[in-house]
């Protein structure tokens, strides 16, 4: 009897032990329940703020891609203002060019047209020196601005000229 009553006991004690390792593995299991939840919250919110963080930034360089984008446009525009520039000064070169030569072939032919009657000889022998005075320059009844050139001598020029 006292086996029966200590099988009793036993298998009694045995069960009250199994019910306290369930509430002790059950208190566990909502500990690790809890965290589990706490750190997926966490992470969450992590998550959430690096995906602000991306989508701010996404937003920023929208903008900056934005203002290239009109920056690009606005180039652009000038750069081709700036050829249609190109064209105009490049027939305004044209037909500058077009009258220098147009110019230098009149120049030319005036020239060659030339006689001897518009041609005045400057007399290679003058009287004056090479330290002229007044009254060698200009008669009493001439204006002081107009020299008379042949009364310049002129050849000395050349001789210095052909010493330097």
């Amino acid at each position: 009897m006292v086996a029966i009553v200590m099988a009793f006991a036993a298998a009694g004690l045995a069960w009250r032990e199994l019910a306290r390792e369930r509430v002790l593995h059950q208190e566990e299991v909502r500990r690790q329940v809890a965290m589990r939840v706490e750190q997926a919250e966490r992470h969450h919110g992590d998550s959430m703020a690096m995906l602000d963080r991306f989508n701010d930034r996404v937003d920023n360089l929208k903008s900056v891609i934005a203002t290239l984008r009109r920056q690009v446009g606005s180039a652009n525009a000038e750069l081709s203002s700036m050829r249609g520039n190109s064209v105009w000064l490049r027939g305004e070169i044209a037909e500058r060019q077009s009258r220098i030569d147009a110019l230098t072939a009149r120049l030319a032919q005036v020239e060659a047209e030339k006689t001897q009657d518009n041609i005045i000889a400057l007399p290679r022998h003058g009287a004056a020196s090479l330290d002229p005075k007044v009254e060698d320059l200009w008669d009493a009844d001439e204006h002081p601005t107009m020299v008379d050139l042949a009364k310049l001598q002129l050849d000395v020029f050349d001789e210095v000229r052909l010493q330097a």
